[in-house]
């Protein structure tokens, strides 16, 4: 009955698992798309700046060509929808490594600790190789 009931709460988590992996594809994609939106507004505004000087000032977003900022650099970081998925994600296989740690003989803590670090990494290298892929708004 314990057999069964391990192998249930595993398939539930790697389901869990599973769906926030898909909710990080599209939040990184949400992501790139506003930028891209952003820029494209912002190349409307200073074409239209350019005959009208009361625009040149005006900027409801920040300026894709501006400084910015460590946070802003490393959205992996910001506290945002892409941040709440990522620890998720490293939550569900940081559970599913402490509920299979006795396998590979290793402290439960240990497991946990190893599985979250680790997917954290994994997680934030695929959203940064992601960032530096060309998205088209078209």
């Amino acid at each position: 009955m314990a057999e069964n009931l391990s192998t249930i709460a595993n398939g539930a988590y790697a389901a869990l698992l599973v769906l926030g992996l898909i909710t990080l594809r599209r939040v990184c994609k949400r992501n790139m798309t506003t930028d891209s939106y952003k820029d494209g507004m912002d190349h409307i505004r200073n074409y239209f700046a350019m005959s009208d000087q009361r625009l040149a000032r005006y900027h409801p977003f920040k300026a894709s060509n501006a400084p910015r900022s460590f946070w802003e650099r490393h959205r992996f970081l910001n506290g945002g929808l892409l941040t709440i998925t990522c620890s998720l994600n490293s939550a569900f296989i940081a559970v599913l490594c402490m509920m299979n740690a006795n396998t590979i003989h290793i402290p439960l803590w240990l497991a946990g600790a190893m599985g979250y670090a680790a997917s954290l990494v994994v997680q934030w290298v695929a959203v940064e190789s992601e960032k530096k892929s060309p998205v088209s708004i078209a």
